[in-house]
């Protein structure tokens, strides 16, 4: 019987913050839902009902940078918009507009909260997606390497769209990983007879936590196929020596790009040395 099985990541040992992607969402969402309740209880209600879009938009403006002042371990996100000093001179200003209930001057600012709600949300967003894509990679090599511990041969990559989708077989079994940019690793396999394809997977989280990541199950579906499940059909296909895909992996491999490439590399020119000198 095999397992589908979805966790989160929720820490990474070699992150300064500590913060995974889901973990930091999470963080800075929480920030922002208390700075609005707490600017709700502020604000007059004349002019939340007089000027409803902009007194929004500018609660969000001020919301937005007060959790960035206060959320811990986002440093990388928050320190560009907190040293720019228009946008921390503008943010103070329609905060004290907005408590003292002075519609008319909240007008007159309305281009610039306008300009820089779009500015930071653009920002942020960028600089998430940075270190997404930074800890989907950390992610990985962290995977790959737990597979191969577990006695894995074949541990292989192959990117499609945001995704990183990573198989480890043997002649026997074979277990497929696909990580994506919001923290989460999707894991299935197949070949495994009865409880083993729990097993593995158990090993392969210990592993995981071994290597630093944090991480915790949101669910799991036992599917009882043993040639494996949805993300094998699929994974299979772009694991086809003849998809352009793997092809991009395979000369990436051959480039020198691939730390497990690597490894064998120098593995194999170790045992040909020494074949030399005897």
């Amino acid at each position: 019987m095999s397992i589908l099985q979805v966790i989160i990541v929720t820490g990474m040992a070699s992150l300064a913050s500590n913060l995974s992607t889901s973990s930091r969402v999470k963080e800075m969402g929480r920030q922002i839902a208390d700075s609005m309740r707490e600017l709700d209880s502020v604000v007059p209600v004349s002019i939340t009902t007089q000027g409803s879009s902009l007194v929004q938009e500018s609660k969000r403006l001020v919301a937005t940078v007060e959790a960035l002042q206060r959320a811990k371990g986002l440093n990388f996100i928050a320190e560009p918009v907190l040293s720019d000093p228009s946008t921390m001179k503008l943010c103070s200003q329609v905060n004290d507009t907005l408590r003292a209930g002075d519609l008319n001057s909240l007008k007159k600012m309305e281009g610039g909260v306008k300009k820089s709600l779009i500015k930071l949300v653009e920002d942020l967003q960028k600089k998430h997606l940075m270190l997404a894509r930074q800890e989907q990679i950390a992610t990985v090599t962290v995977l790959r390497r737990s597979l191969s511990k577990l006695g894995f041969q074949r541990v292989n990559l192959v990117e499609k769209n945001s995704r990183s989708i990573v198989r480890a077989a043997d002649e026997k079994v074979s277990i497929y990983a696909d990580v994506s940019l919001a923290g989460k690793i999707k894991i299935d396999t197949a070949g495994f007879k009865g409880g083993e394809c729990a097993e593995a997977v158990n090993s392969l989280i210990e592993k995981l936590r071994g290597h630093g990541l944090s991480v915790e199950r949101e669910s799991s579906l036992y599917h009882g196929k043993q040639e494996g499940g949805e993300l094998v059909r699929e994974a299979k296909e772009l694991f086809n020596p003849l998809s352009p895909d793997w092809m991009k992996e395979a000369q990436r491999d051959l480039a020198g790009g691939d730390d497990l490439h690597m490894r064998r590399k120098r593995q194999l020119q170790g045992r040909v040395q020494t074949a030399g000198h005897r």
